[in-house]
């Protein structure tokens, strides 16, 4: 359990080697699935022929994409009665539709025929839908005769990265490219994701906010910067609460999405990133199994003012540390005061989470392997103590989270 350290913060290891071997094999396991099911049909080929690709390729970081996590989603929703788990037409669709965004599955042509929204480059796709892709362009036709075509305009870790030919996406750029999609609700369509978060579309503006964030974090914490974006693939914009609140929100089920509060300011931005983020390697550890004992209790969690579940304080925990240590580089960087309120209610956030952590006894190992890397750099950062700050803990912005 000890490689798994490096998932706690980006100080650790090499964590994209470790990300990157976890992402493939997590989507292998997925399309295996499928593939299991009895009939297929005319699918059973292009499925076979998508798993021997996933297997004899080396492991990509590419795999970590919400058109791969939404087959889990449709296998075994939460909470879903056997009725509501989606059909196997729509699972084979979907892992197919998967390899070919992935770029496994570069000469097919497809017939699909569902009843559930199916997801490609952050769209939802319903009904009779006819596909073609060469590995250089993807043309959907639907059945009311839209069409639409995506051309491949960049290459990211090992996949491709699409944009509308005729309404073009919007992209965060790094270093001169594409590097995280814009996205409206076509996650949240699926029957099978069920939140009340008011999504929207992207506007002209979002992309330049997520990029200064970046910007900042590049210049003040490249180590969470390079953390940020090595899962990243896309963004759901969510309406900000009020000017006194942002909102942001990840799912395990979702791989490589979040969604973030706009408009917001680079700082909070920059937070909202980390923490999420952050949330993507807790959920890509805890899909390997359990990160507390058999039988580990319930304790209050000041995010949610009730008692949570071990593993739900944890969660909150390992965000929350990864953003106070960003905090920490900020006010080296002489930004005490517009981090100050802030700082403050993350400490105190982390004080109370802290408490049913400290021993370890409830953890598990993997659950322990994320804890105690992060609690020796919390506890030899700089700044350790808040710098000027006699604000209430309760006042400022809070954050609003699904944890």
């Amino acid at each position: 359990m000890e490689v798994f350290r490096t998932l706690s913060t980006p100080l650790e290891g090499n964590y994209r080697w470790l990300a990157a071997e976890l992402a493939t094999l997590h989507y292998a396991a997925f399309c295996q699935r499928v593939a299991d099911r009895d009939g297929g049909g005319h699918h059973r080929e292009p499925l076979s022929q998508l798993l021997e690709k996933v297997s004899s390729r080396p492991p990509s970081l590419g795999c970590w994409t919400p058109e791969a996590s939404i087959i889990f989603a449709g296998i075994k929703p939460p909470g879903a009665a056997p009725g509501h788990i989606a059909s196997d037409d729509w699972l084979r669709a979907q892992a197919l539709l998967s390899g070919v965004a992935l770029g496994l599955l570069d000469d097919v042509e497809l017939a699909l025929d569902v009843d559930q929204p199916l997801l490609l480059c952050g769209r939802a796709l319903s009904g009779r839908l006819s596909l073609q892709a060469d590995g250089e362009r993807i043309v959907v036709c639907e059945a009311d005769g839209t069409r639409t075509h995506w051309c491949r305009i960049a290459e990211r870790d090992g996949a491709p990265v699409w944009n509308d030919e005729q309404a073009p996406d919007s992209f965060v750029m790094r270093d001169g490219r594409p590097a995280i999609r814009l996205v409206g609700e076509g996650w949240h369509a699926s029957p099978w994701i069920q939140d009340t978060f008011r999504v929207q579309a992207p506007s002209a503006d979002m992309a330049p906010q997520i990029e200064a964030a970046l910007d900042l974090l590049q210049d003040i914490a490249p180590d969470h910067a390079a953390w940020v974006c090595c899962l990243l693939k896309e963004i759901t914009p969510l309406r900000r609460p009020a000017a006194n609140t942002i909102a942001s929100n990840s799912s395990a089920l979702r791989m490589g999405g979040i969604d973030l509060a706009v408009p917001a300011n680079a700082l909070e931005t920059a937070e909202m990133l980390v923490h999420e983020c952050t949330h993507q390697y807790y959920h890509m550890a805890s899909w390997l199994g359990p990160t507390v004992v058999p039988g580990a209790g319930s304790y209050y969690s000041p995010l949610k003012h009730c008692n949570r579940p071990l593993d739900r304080i944890l969660l909150g925990y390992h965000a929350f540390g990864n953003a106070m240590m960003v905090f920490d580089r900020m006010a080296a960087s002489g930004l005490q005061e517009q981090i100050r309120i802030r700082w403050e209610t993350v400490a105190g956030y982390l004080r109370e989470l802290s408490v049913p952590l400290q021993d370890g006894a409830e953890l598990s190992e993997l659950g322990q392997a994320l804890f105690h890397p992060l609690r020796a750099r919390l506890a030899a950062l700089e700044f350790r103590e808040p710098v000027g700050m006699n604000a209430p803990a309760d006042t400022g912005v809070a954050v609003l989270e699904r944890v």
